[in-house]
């Protein structure tokens, strides 16, 4: 992907994290330690944390193994988090919005990608960039981001970078 379509970067456990725009609107894509090795993506507003024991939902095995993954909707594994505890699922949520399965259940508000450090960025992309800002928020398949993004950049007058 572009550069110019990332929006928020972090490093966390090791792994590194991006929210850049894609063709289903903002996403988060996972690579491996030192960034070598590409480990999966999700639209955001449709991912979430979960924990997978030994077997995934249904039976089957969980190839990665036990742990903490990044799943589209309920059950859909995108990426495996390796070692990741409650300091790297807190600084998730942070930086991108994430929650875990017990999380989603007990909130009942908007999506917390909107008070996240990558919503933030987004904002200020789409302020620095409106003509593909405009061009991907026809692609904005699970999260309306655009408008919002617009009149949150002209109420803090963002100005590009």
């Amino acid at each position: 992907m572009s550069n110019n379509l990332v929006f928020h970067r972090a490093r966390i456990g090791g792994l590194d994290f991006e929210a850049l725009m894609s063709a289903d609107g903002p996403a988060i894509v996972v690579r491996g330690h030192e960034g070598s090795r590409y480990e999966g993506w999700v639209p955001l507003g449709v991912s979430r944390l979960r924990w997978f024991g030994s077997a995934e939902p249904g039976g089957r095995a969980c190839p990665q193994g036990p742990g903490w993954h990044l799943v589209k909707y309920f059950e859909e594994v995108r990426a495996y988090l390796p070692g990741f505890g409650q300091a790297e699922l807190r600084r998730l949520r942070e930086e991108f919005g994430l929650l875990t399965d017990a999380e989603l259940e007990r909130w009942s508000g908007e999506p917390t990608f909107y008070s996240s450090r990558a919503w933030a960025g987004l904002v200020q992309w789409a302020a620095a960039h409106p003509w593909l800002a405009r061009r991907y928020a026809q692609g904005q398949a699970y999260l309306l981001w655009y408008d919002r993004a617009h009149e949150e950049a002209a109420r803090a007058q963002v100005t590009p970078a």
